[in-house]
């Protein structure tokens, strides 16, 4: 991904995201980010799907994500949700 269309979706570091630091493994041996990224790319394009599709699917992945950072509270009495 480049880093325009991080600035886009908003990303920063896999360690802003709560869902993505919940399993204390952000990093694992063995791994390659960028490759597994281009690997799931290659795969999209062999089954057909277009570039705003991977646009789409990759602005609902950072939606999902930044989903995970809200936080609900709310007193007993007051009723509001922030």
């Amino acid at each position: 991904m480049t880093t325009e269309q991080k600035k886009n979706l908003c990303l920063g570091d896999a360690s802003e995201f709560n869902y993505l630091k919940r399993g204390d493994c952000i990093v694992c041996d063995g791994r390659d980010d960028a490759k597994d990224y281009t690997r799931i790319r290659t795969a999209l394009k062999i089954l057909t799907f277009t570039e705003t599709h991977c646009w789409d699917i990759l602005k609902l992945l950072s939606a999902l994500l930044h989903l995970g950072n809200v936080s609900f509270e709310g007193g007993v009495h007051s009723g509001s949700i922030t």
